[in-house]
């Protein structure tokens, strides 16, 4: 009865994957992400991306925190205070309107192409 219990487990478990797995998001290019933070739908459609946004922006910032702390990168981007997730979205998707040419490079490389635009450090 037990592994029965367990092969059930299991079986669900591979299944509930399955499902998620279905609907991971597209994240090849700058503008894939700009789809994300700027959605356009329904109330459910326009918080999870606005989610997915700030999960990648809270990622990609902490880990950008944390290799200019370790010497490992300059500072590219320099705001005080650090802006919000909201803010930082909000001047993402600005920033994308006015940079078509860059829609195809990679979403990291967009988003701080344009928190580097929008909070540069001082020379």
């Amino acid at each position: 009865m037990r592994s029965l219990g367990c092969s059930l487990l299991a079986v669900g478990l591979v299944v509930a994957s399955s499902q998620v797995r279905a609907e991971e998001p597209k994240l090849d290019t700058t503008a894939d992400l700009v789809a994300y933070c700027d959605t356009l739908g329904t109330a459910d459609q326009v918080q999870e991306g606005q989610d997915f946004c700030d999960g990648f922006i809270a990622g990609s910032g902490l880990l950008y925190l944390e290799l200019v702390r370790a010497g490992r990168i300059a500072k590219i981007a320099c705001a005080d205070p650090i802006p919000t997730l909201a803010q930082a979205r909000e001047a993402f998707v600005a920033w994308a309107a006015g940079n078509a040419g860059h829609m195809a490079s990679k979403p990291i490389d967009g988003f701080w192409r344009a928190m580097a635009a929008t909070y540069p450090c001082p020379k």
